[in-house]
């Protein structure tokens, strides 16, 4: 696997749908990053290099300034928190709330605050 040089990192497949979820929310925002092939039929995937980013040998793995992120929809809700153009949690209207939202508005999930403590709750 090539090694990363640059702020975020996408650790990929082509055909992977959970792959292509992040990718569209990349572009989407129109954020810049390197995208890092992972060859599963090398299984790259169980690799020292790659299980030190992500413990369960699964694709995708987002690395945000040396921060692995895992799995697909804790990286779109993340890519959201940190990039605020162009929202891509769904809003309920009647209500204003998002996906992983609160009475008192948007929260991150549980799982997202307890690795990433940032901004507000």
């Amino acid at each position: 696997m090539d090694p990363i040089t640059s702020r975020l990192a996408l650790y990929h497949v082509w055909v992977s749908s959970a792959s292509r979820r992040v990718r569209f929310v990349l572009e989407e925002k129109q954020l810049s990053y390197q995208g890092i092939i992972v060859n599963l039929l090398e299984f790259e995937q169980h690799s020292p290099a790659y299980l030190a980013l992500n413990p369960n040998g699964f694709v995708p793995t987002l690395v945000h300034e040396g921060h692995p992120i895992i799995e697909s929809s804790v990286i779109c809700e993340y890519l959201d928190e940190v990039s605020r153009a162009s929202r891509c949690v769904p809003q309920i209207p009647a209500i204003g709330l998002g996906c992983a939202s609160g009475p008192s508005g948007p929260t991150r999930s549980s799982y997202a605050r307890s690795r990433w403590p940032i901004g507000t709750a």
